[in-house]
């Protein structure tokens, strides 16, 4: 699961880093309407991918350790004679 971690968060932050650097000629030479739009896609992208680096991988785990609960009862004797 780390290495997994590790290489999205790599694959993300460059990808992040590429976006804004596209938009650095708008940032810089936009005109009235290029300007705003390039702030707005820059930024929203810029703070999406900070929740997303550690949302992500949390909510993961969390849906693996439920599985791995269901699963445990499920074959769990005591559980299935309670149940039958």
């Amino acid at each position: 699961m780390e290495n997994v971690v590790i290489t999205a968060t790599c694959h993300v932050i460059i990808t992040t880093v590429t976006i804004i650097a596209g938009f650095i000629p708008l940032l810089i030479s936009g005109g009235s309407f290029w300007r705003p739009l390039a702030i707005a896609i820059s930024g929203g992208i810029s703070g999406s991918s900070i929740p997303a680096l550690y949302f992500v991988p949390v909510v993961y785990l969390k849906i693996k350790q439920h599985d791995r609960r269901a699963k445990r009862r499920s074959h769990d004797p005591q559980t299935v004679a309670v149940q039958s």
